[in-house]
């Protein structure tokens, strides 16, 4: 099967060009999109008491502000392992030692480079209380923890046999939305017609 589908690949070298030329603008067009729309409307990083962090109810709160949706076995989840980390110290944890000025700053771009879907931020000096990163005065020390939690897998991939249509298919897809959209491209091999067809998926 496989012979099949390289062999119509170098027969149909420009129809293939065609394809993976509309399918790399399409990507990049509706990732442009996803990604503009979600930095309009979600807020990445959560203040919150420590408490309040080990708690599925502080977790559901950072999944709102962030456009993410997690099942009740999740928000319990990622609550008990913040607690986990708290109490052992032997999972590592963003630190954000730095200047009132610089706070909410720093906090963003280390939720950026962790690829985080959601983070959340306690006060390590005043656990009981919650930071305000964009109302602290500028020349005060901030001492904080940054819990930074994927919800989702970066990449998946599928494959699917649909016996009533007799193909076989195969699609890779990339997380674009922080809310859990992937985009993925892929091909479905006809086996009646013994054509290929290129694929572009959005899910949900």
């Amino acid at each position: 099967m496989l012979q099949k589908i390289k062999d119509w690949i170098l027969n149909n070298k420009y129809k293939t060009a065609q394809i993976i030329t509309a399918v790399i603008l399409i990507t990049l067009l509706v990732c442009f999109l996803v990604k503009a729309w979600e930095a309009h409307i979600t807020k990445p990083v959560t203040t919150m008491p420590q408490q309040q962090a080990e708690t599925p109810a502080g977790i559901e709160k950072a999944t709102s502000n962030a456009h993410i949706k997690l099942d009740s076995g999740q928000t319990k989840q990622v609550s008990e392992t913040i607690r986990e980390i708290r109490v052992t110290e032997r999972e590592p944890v963003y630190i954000i030692q730095t200047t009132g000025d610089k706070a909410q700053e720093v906090s963003e771009k280390a939720s950026k480079q962790e690829k985080a879907d959601f983070s959340i931020v306690t006060d390590k000096d005043h656990s009981d209380e919650a930071v305000e990163l964009d109302k602290l005065d500028e020349n005060e020390t901030v001492n904080l923890n940054q819990y930074n939690i994927q919800a989702y897998k970066k990449q998946l991939n599928t494959i699917e046999y649909q016996p009533w249509e007799k193909t076989i298919g195969y699609t890779h897809s990339w997380k674009v939305s922080k809310s859990g959209k992937y985009l993925g491209v892929g091909a479905d091999y006809d086996i009646d017609d013994k054509r290929v067809l290129a694929k572009v998926t959005y899910s949900w």
